[in-house]
């Protein structure tokens, strides 16, 4: 999943309900009912992390702030595709 796991419960807490739910190689992201996207993991290449925003990896949901609402997210092995609604 990307993320730090210190307790037995393998639990994302995200603040609304997710409607989709994709994964590549090192990144999970989840599209809630409202039309935004929330990712936790990584991007990677040859050389290493790259991150989802920062060069590093994203241990909790980080929610991308998009103008448009999205309606369906996909993943390959490193890279997340958003189609918008509008």
């Amino acid at each position: 999943l990307g993320r730090e796991n210190d307790e037995e419960i393998d639990k994302v807490e995200l603040p609304e309900r997710s409607i989709e739910i994709t994964a590549g190689d090192s990144h999970t992201a989840a599209l809630s009912e409202s039309g935004i996207v929330y990712a936790w993991g990584t991007f990677r290449d040859g050389s290493g992390v790259l991150g989802l925003e920062q060069k590093k990896i994203a241990k909790k949901p980080m929610r991308f702030k998009l103008r448009d609402r999205v309606a369906k997210i996909s993943s390959g092995a490193d890279h997340l595709i958003f189609l918008t609604a509008t």
